[in-house]
């Protein structure tokens, strides 16, 4: 699971949300979920923010903040990375870019659904 916490008005979180998407076309079939929890903003927001930038994935609404909070988020966008076993591998803030979403996403999946992706896995 990646859990990422964004918001419409944040310029990192606009400038990766193609990235994700990209990700998650990469990488849905080897059972990574993508879950993006918008943090404060209204449902209509989020919604023509989602249609006009074409994503997919899963989209999460924290209106009041209460789950962000829970998390500890304090800046956005922030990055959290939960492999099969719900251990947390990796958490970050700011934006990523292609080359650190790979090698997370990587460090979160099993060896047999990693090489199926065609992600070698990260040595010990």
């Amino acid at each position: 699971v990646w859990l990422n916490f964004w918001a419409t008005w944040c310029p990192p979180c606009r400038q990766e949300s193609p990235e994700i998407e990209a990700a998650y076309q990469k990488y849905r079939h080897a059972g990574v979920v993508i879950l993006a929890i918008d943090m404060g903003e209204d449902p209509r927001t989020i919604y023509n923010y989602v249609q006009r930038a074409g994503l997919s994935y899963t989209i999460g609404v924290d209106q009041g903040t209460d789950i962000a909070a829970m998390y500890r988020v304090a800046g956005l966008p922030n990055h959290f990375f939960i492999d099969a076993d719900g251990i947390l591998r990796e958490w970050r803030m700011g934006r990523l870019g292609q080359d650190k979403i790979d090698k997370s996403i990587a460090a979160i999946l099993p060896v047999s659904a990693a090489l199926a992706a065609g992600v070698p896995k990260p040595g010990p």
